[in-house]
C-alpha cells in the first residue's frame, strides 16, 4: 500500500481518476447542499405562513365573539353575500360547512371566495380570516 485512500497505484500511473472521482463527489455534495437549502427555504416560508395562520386563529379565540357581515362589507367593499362567507370563514367554517349552513351551492360559495380573494388582494382563506378579524369595531355582536 502506498498510503493513498484509493489503494495501490502502480509506478508511473496517473492519479487523474481519483481526482475525477473527488471532483464528481464534490459536485454531487454541492448539488445536494443546494437542493437541501432550497427545501429548507421552502419549509421556512411554509412555517411563516402557518405561524401567521395560528396568529389569526389566536386572535379569533382570544377576542370577542363574531363580527357582523355589514361591518365587513362597509370596511372591505365586499358585497353582503361575500361578507357573510368571509365572516363564516373567520368563524372557522369550511366551504362544506358554509354550504350546509346556508343551503348555497358549493360552486357559489367557492365563487364568492374567489371574488373575496380578488377584492382583498389575497390568495389564501387564512389571509381573509386575518383581515376580517383585524377589522376595527368589528368583533362585537352581529
Amino acid at each position: 500500500m502506498t498510503g493513498r485512500p484509493w489503494g495501490r497505484c502502480p509506478q508511473g500511473s496517473s492519479v487523474a481518476r481519483p481526482n475525477a472521482q473527488l471532483t464528481e463527489l464534490r459536485q454531487y455534495i454541492e448539488d445536494m447542499s443546494a437542493g437541501l437549502a432550497m427545501r429548507f427555504d421552502d419549509l421556512d416560508r411554509r412555517l411563516d405562513a402557518i405561524e401567521g395562520d395560528l396568529a389569526a386563529i389566536k386572535v379569533r379565540t382570544d377576542g370577542p365573539q363574531r363580527i357582523g357581515p355589514h361591518v365587513v362589507a362597509s370596511h372591505t367593499g365586499l358585497t353582503l353575500a361575500q361578507s357573510r362567507v368571509a365572516v363564516m370563514l373567520a368563524d372557522g367554517n369550511t366551504v362544506r360547512d358554509i354550504v350546509l349552513k346556508t343551503g348555497a351551492k358549493e360552486n357559489s360559495v367557492r365563487a364568492h371566495i374567489k371574488r373575496i380573494h380578488s377584492k382583498l388582494g389575497v390568495s389564501t382563506q387564512a389571509q381573509v380570516v386575518r383581515i376580517v378579524l383585524q377589522l376595527p369595531h368589528g368583533r362585537a355582536g352581529a
